[in-house]
């Protein structure tokens, strides 16, 4: 039963994915200007929220991860606004790695210690529809959704684990227009539960910050 129920909530994951892409394609303006190119980015990230299934002694060491994104950008200009549209279309790599350490009270009062090294990794592909402003001569900041599907693999010290998992991180940019290449500082965060592969993790989000490049043809 709860490995129906699995499948069943993600196949409701995707289906709202599916439909977040079509509508946001069905109500962009038509009256603009198009420009399309190529997106790249990276940057670092990691897990942060968690909840564990043990939660009192514990610590833990978390390392930041490189995370990388190779996509295709449409930007959208309405004609005579100061505001426009990026529409991401991508593919991504996240790596995560922190550490739990526990200690618990053994015979005679004795405290001893326990370690589970986390390893993740999400394969992802998804959009980024987003909306800009521009505040100051070729400057701009924007705001979007970015609604992701991912294969997480996982590894907790020498257990693999496998899962797909849909996420809707919100983004926020500030960027600057070269005219010939874009340059923009972005932030994902994490809205949705991404533990659902891990044993020890109840509830974790993915929160990352990448430099990105769009490159117009």
């Amino acid at each position: 039963m709860n490995n129906k129920l699995h499948i069943h909530t993600r196949c409701q994951e995707f289906k709202l994915f599916i439909s977040f892409v079509v509508l946001f394609f069905l109500f962009s303006p038509l009256q603009a200007q198009m420009q399309t190119g190529l997106l790249m980015g990276g940057g670092i990230g990691g897990i942060y929220g968690e909840k564990y299934v043990v939660s009192k002694n514990k610590s833990e060491i978390r390392y930041t991860q490189p995370d990388f994104t190779l996509g295709y950008r449409f930007r959208i200009r309405p004609n005579a606004r100061k505001y426009f549209y990026d529409i991401d279309v991508f593919l991504g790599l996240k790596r995560m790695k922190h550490l739990d350490i526990r200690t618990v009270q053994g015979p005679k009062g004795i405290m001893t210690g326990s370690h589970i090294l986390f390893r993740h990794r999400y394969y992802s592909v998804g959009l980024t529809p987003a909306w800009n402003y521009n505040f100051f001569n070729k400057w701009y900041a924007g705001t979007g959704l970015s609604p992701t599907f991912s294969m997480a693999k996982g590894r907790e010290n020498d257990n693999r684990l496998t899962d797909y998992i849909f996420d809707m991180p919100a983004t926020i940019k500030v960027g600057y227009d070269f005219k010939y290449v874009d340059v923009a500082l972005v932030c994902y965060w994490g809205l949705f539960n991404v533990s659902a592969f891990s044993d020890q993790i109840t509830s974790a989000t993915l929160r990352s910050l990448q430099v990105q490049v769009f490159i117009p043809f």
